[in-house]
């Protein structure tokens, strides 16, 4: 109502300063018993400069309550891969909204880092009270599946952390911590990838791809065609679940 946005009860209230480039969804935990930092509505943020940070959400502490960078000696974030239309600016780190498993009180997210040289996507865990490790941590993201398609070897398509862009919110199911992949601007032989971890040891127990068979018939030639492709997007949303537990996801830009 007017009464409720009137100027007396509705404004900003707190301002703070990221690491960052933020594309991520801020996330948002009320009443937060953080220990000896006492309790807090909390908004959560992950920045591409591979960095995360809690904030109270009231504007009652001035600076970051904790916060936690994955960058360090021979560790940076990847410039912006390959430009055009999926650009992510001048760093590219934490894109895809992170997931707060409620009970646990873990958030789980993807880092892209380079590494010596080396592109690298890990799954990370910690802890929303604190920002320090949940469980193991980190677990380094590799996967392969069976497919003839571009880029395949002996019958097997690997993984490719430099051209899968991670940008779809991550999610929740029965234990699971399910994260899809797309592309950088559709640029060299990516896939539409999703797969599953184990919430508590970050055991990877799924691996699904869309666009995994040699296809003759293409009518385009690009990198990723003949058997390619089938980015999972969702406009940056998590994969649907429903009641039962069936997971949905949309492919776009695979061989047809």
């Amino acid at each position: 109502t007017p009464q409720s946005v009137s100027s007396s009860a509705f404004g900003q209230i707190a301002r703070y300063h990221t690491g960052g480039d933020i594309q991520a969804q801020p996330l948002y935990v009320s009443n937060l018993d953080m220990g000896s930092a006492g309790i807090h509505n909390v908004v959560i943020v992950a920045t591409e400069h591979d960095d995360i940070a809690a904030f109270d959400a009231d504007g009652k502490v001035p600076a970051a309550l904790w916060q936690r960078s994955y960058l360090g000696p021979g560790i940076t974030t990847a410039t912006a891969i390959f430009g055009g239309r999926t650009g992510l600016g001048a760093e590219v780190g934490i894109t895809g909204t992170p997931v707060i498993d409620p009970s646990s009180g873990a958030m789980y997210f993807v880092t892209l880092i380079v590494e010596n040289g080396a592109i690298e996507q890990w799954l990370r865990a910690v802890d929303i009270r604190t920002g320090m490790d949940f469980g193991p941590g980190s677990v380094l993201v590799q996967a392969t599946v069976s497919g003839d398609g571009p880029g395949s070897s002996n019958g097997q398509i690997s993984f490719d952390a430099s051209v899968q862009n991670q940008r779809c919110g991550l999610a929740l199911l029965n234990g699971q911590v399910l994260i899809a992949w797309g592309s950088f601007s559709d640029s060299g032989l990516y896939r539409g990838w999703l797969m599953a971890y184990d919430a508590k040891t970050l055991k990877q127990t799924a691996v699904f791809s869309p666009a995994t068979q040699y296809q003759a018939q293409d009518a385009a030639n690009g990198p990723a065609d003949h058997g390619g492709g089938g980015a999972f997007w969702a406009g940056g949303a998590a994969p649907s679940i429903d009641s039962a537990g069936h997971i949905y996801v949309i492919a776009a830009d695979g061989s047809f």
